[in-house]
């Protein structure tokens, strides 16, 4: 069954979810040395060494050794009947142990009661755990996590950084209130691990990763987007093309911003991110990630300029392509179909006359998809005609007087164009005295004018452009 477009948007992060969460099974451990649970659970810990260095009652050493020896169902069973206590006892324990060891032995607890959502208010109910004489270093339930942030070091335990991040962002999404300071200080830790991606991958997947989940919260969509979350990305992402999973982790931060209408209609003023994003679609096989780019191109269909810039970028020859493959997966095809009908109108309205001839008539030409489009020209040829020729008179004088180099290669673009497919266009062009002033510009100083220049002043001289064009 195809999804509805009323789905709400909780649903739709909950099926993607689920998506992630089969698609990592395929993948290899992001971090080389980084320990799973399993691995941490498997290790014994010393709980009396706890009580001996005064970090612990003895009331809570019981409660520690009852839930170790448990097994997972008997852990069900504590939590359903002493979960608030156990929240709390976690992190007390966990502000106060310096041990690495017991460290990631109590972050892989916590790890483990989270996966389950309906444990998550255990937690943050535990306002105030904090001891006489600490520092305050945050609120709880926050604290405990931000305080293994700040000393996170360069050489200190993946697994602390990843589980440490997750659970501080898990926390931060659920809280009833937005916690800001906590959320601030975490995007700093976040931020300075991307913008040093170039020296550690690792652990800017254990920092992507983190971002995944805290950015479901809306107002910490509009936090990252203010920092210049989005630049930085696809700074990544241009960085590590080779690197598939950090490439679907990326997109996958793009999907759930883009849940934001007001951030999605301004993805068209990030330079580049668009077409990156239908590059990624049309060099990347992997299903996960055809999948998410897809997903996110869906959510910024018909948003400030997003789908012109996707037009521009060839996404209607990739979605020609896409269409032909047998997915075998509803939500995919309704994406692609519902992509697929918009833009394909959306070419047709851009490439008509009126459109065309304002975009010639405020003289801030731009490549878009009309100036490129043979059946526009075959099919508007002779509108050039109006007006004793009104609208070429209008590109010759922007090759005459602009300085803009766009605008330049496309007016030369179309002169050359109105050239190939107008019957009397050489001797038209030499009417309107044109000819001199394009030959001039082939030693412009950009390369492209001159590429341009040279083009048009092809077209003019060769009677089988078709030929020449095809052997060039």
């Amino acid at each position: 069954m195809k999804r509805s477009s009323k789905a709400s948007k909780k649903d739709a992060l909950k099926d993607l979810e689920r998506v992630q969460e089969e698609a990592a099974e395929d993948e290899e451990s992001p971090v080389g040395e980084l320990l799973t649970n399993e691995e941490v659970l498997q290790k014994r810990i010393s709980w009396e060494g706890l009580q001996k260095a005064s970090l612990i009652s003895s009331e809570s050493l019981e409660l520690l050794k009852d839930y170790d020896k448990q097994t997972p169902e008997g852990k069900q069973q504590l939590l359903d009947q002493e979960g608030e206590s156990y929240a709390e006892l976690l992190l007390k324990v966990l502000s106060k142990v310096a041990t690495e060891e017991v460290t990631q032995y109590l972050l892989c607890w916590i790890d483990e009661i989270l996966k389950d959502e309906d444990r998550i208010p255990l937690f943050l109910a535990v306002k105030d755990a904090k001891g006489k004489g600490e520092e305050d270093k945050g609120e709880f339930p926050f604290r405990p996590f931000l305080g293994l942030l700040r000393r996170a070091g360069a050489n200190s335990d993946w697994y602390i950084k990843s589980r440490s991040s997750k659970i501080l962002a898990i926390l931060l999404v659920a809280a009833p209130q937005v916690n800001t300071n906590e959320a601030q200080t975490l995007f700093r830790w976040i931020f300075t691990h991307i913008k040093d991606h170039r020296e550690n991958v690792s652990e800017l997947l254990i920092a992507i990763s983190a971002l995944q989940i805290l950015l479901r919260r809306d107002e910490f969509r509009v936090m990252f987007v203010q920092e210049d979350g989005l630049k930085t990305l696809i700074n990544v992402a241009r960085d590590n093309m080779d690197k598939q999973q950090l490439v679907y982790q990326v997109l996958f931060v793009f999907w759930v911003i883009s849940f934001n209408e007001e951030i999605a209609s301004d993805f068209s003023d990030e330079k580049g991110l668009i077409h990156d994003i239908v590059e990624i679609l049309r060099k990347k096989s992997k299903l996960k990630i055809r999948r998410i780019a897809i997903a996110t191109l869906r959510n910024l269909l018909n948003k400030g300029k997003n789908n012109q810039q996707m037009i521009e970028a060839g996404i209607i020859r990739v979605l020609g392509y896409l269409n032909q493959k047998k997915w075998g997966d509803d939500d995919i095809e309704a994406d692609l179909e519902l992509l697929t009908d918009t833009l394909q109108r959306d070419v047709i309205e851009m490439t008509s006359w009126e459109i065309y001839k304002k975009e010639v008539m405020s003289g801030n030409l731009s490549w878009t998809p009309v100036h490129k489009s043979d059946k526009f020209w075959r099919e508007n040829i002779t509108r050039f005609e109006e007006n004793k020729f009104e609208t070429l008179g209008i590109l010759l004088g922007l090759i005459r007087a602009s300085k803009n180099p766009v605008v330049l290669s496309v007016a030369l673009y179309d002169i050359g164009e109105f050239v190939r497919f107008h019957p009397r266009g050489r001797r038209i062009i030499a009417g309107l005295e044109g000819k001199a002033d394009i030959m001039s510009l082939m030693t412009h100083g950009n390369e492209e004018v001159q590429k341009h220049a040279l083009l048009c002043v092809q077209k003019m001289m060769v009677h089988n452009w078709e030929y020449l064009s095809r052997n060039n």
